[in-house]
């Protein structure tokens, strides 16, 4: 059975690879995305840290 040749691997990202991180740093789908994740380990839920914070700063008063 003939193998068919690969096609040699190319040095540019695919075009969806480049849409998929914006260029300016920030990430609005991802941020949102790891707001909802849990972790029964975390002391503060993802989201709440400015929560947190507010609280910390209270208290030290």
């Amino acid at each position: 059975m003939p193998s068919t040749p690969r096609k040699p691997a190319s040095d540019e990202p695919e075009v969806t690879q480049e849409n998929d991180v914006p260029l300016d740093g920030t990430d609005p789908d991802g941020e949102a995305m790891m707001k909802e994740v849990r972790n029964d380990r975390l002391e503060v839920p993802p989201g709440e840290e400015e929560k947190d914070e507010g609280k910390k700063q209270q208290q030290q008063q």
